[in-house]
């Protein structure tokens, strides 16, 4: 969970006007004068917070979606322009997790993949990401399988190959904050175990990916920078909110959007009313 608005992916418009060549030039030297005067407000503040001043992009992956990504050398990218300036970043990552699973892993060291899974349950009464039995946990395992085998094969990578099945059980990141409903007071009872979906899309993962069950990561996000980086997790889930986590503002991250990307949503519709939480 956690929206990522498309109002996030917009530039603020730029104003173009028509000026004589001698205001033209006082707009700019106004404007210098000003990027200046913010260029240092921003830098006392972030010197007071602890805040780097050198930032690093990285390819964030919002909701809803993953991608088997690319990377360039840095001077192939110069040399042939804008269609392979995503490519010379290195960071990836994705933030604002809650019962979504985020998910990395090296296939090379050219390619990742990378993919923020949003799955959910679509009831008489609404949506929710309850699992209420085995049968319907099944289903949602079943659905994340088809899914990761479809992406492999299309982009033209397996984990049964030896060497990409070492490269990805080294670097692998699997996270849900909330995989299931802690112990709580309930009319009727009490809730004990009840899964999330999130759960049962990681046991999937970890099915494809032929690894070990090991314990989820609970954090709300990461940045790593591939290949072979140590991960920078942001410890909080997400709140609902597109801000970058202070974590990875101190850490000097900035966000450049990945946009060549594919939906990762899985909806599976079951009889029956929610259970809402």
């Amino acid at each position: 969970m956690g929206a990522f608005p498309s109002a996030i992916r917009s530039r603020p418009s730029q104003a173009s006007f028509t000026s004589s060549p001698v205001s033209s030039a006082t707009a700019k030297i106004h404007g210098l004068h000003l990027a200046v005067s913010r260029l240092g407000i921003y830098s006392a503040f972030s010197f007071a917070h602890g805040i780097s001043t050198t930032r690093t992009k990285f390819r964030l992956v919002g909701e809803d979606e993953g991608a088997t990504l690319h990377f360039g050398d840095p001077m192939y990218a110069a040399l042939f322009g804008n269609k392979f300036a995503q490519q010379r970043l290195h960071h990836v990552g994705t933030f604002g997790l809650i019962t979504c699973v985020g998910v990395y892993f090296a296939i090379n060291d050219h390619t990742c993949f990378i993919a923020h899974i949003n799955a959910c349950t679509i009831r008489d009464n609404g949506h929710t990401r309850t699992i209420r039995n085995d049968a319907e946990g099944a289903t949602i395992k079943l659905m994340t399988l088809v899914l990761l085998h479809q992406h492999a094969r299309a982009n033209k990578w397996s984990p049964r190959n030896l060497r990409t099945h070492v490269r990805i059980r080294r670097s692998l990141l699997l996270l849900c904050p909330e995989p299931e409903f802690e112990d709580r007071p309930w009319p009727g009872g009490r809730l004990r175990e009840m899964k999330q979906t999130g759960f049962y899309v990681a046991e999937a993962i970890r099915d494809f990916l032929n690894v070990p069950a090991q314990p989820l990561l609970t954090s709300g996000g990461f940045v790593v920078e591939h290949p072979g980086g140590v991960p920078v997790l942001v410890p909080e889930k997400g709140n609902g909110t597109t801000d970058l986590p202070m974590v990875l503002a101190e850490a000097g991250f900035e966000v450049s959007w990945e946009t060549d990307t594919e939906d990762w949503v899985i909806n599976v519709r079951f009889p029956g009313p929610a259970v809402m939480i």
